[in-house]
């Protein structure tokens, strides 16, 4: 099972995701909006759950560990590439 961590906001739909990647510290797969997430904003959800907020991130389970998934707005599509340093 992926493991997946959020901000309480988007889980809310107060907020959008706007980034999706994998957190360098702990490996797990991280969905942030504009703000970021912060270790006491975060909360885990399944995928299960994540898709059903935003049916756009069916799929990211198969993101490699190295890249990203970035869009600008909740209404555009996600650009996947490698992790700019």
């Amino acid at each position: 099972m992926t493991k997946i961590k959020t901000t309480q906001a988007i889980v809310d739909g107060t907020e959008f995701a706007l980034s999706i990647f994998y957190d360098p510290e702990d490996g797990v797969l991280t969905i942030a909006g504009k703000d970021g997430i912060s270790d006491d904003a975060e909360v885990e959800v399944s995928l299960a759950d994540i898709i059903a907020i935003d049916p756009s991130m069916e799929g990211i389970e198969t993101l490699p560990r190295d890249w990203q998934a970035i869009r600008k707005t909740a209404g555009d599509a996600w650009s996947i590439g490698p992790v700019s340093d």
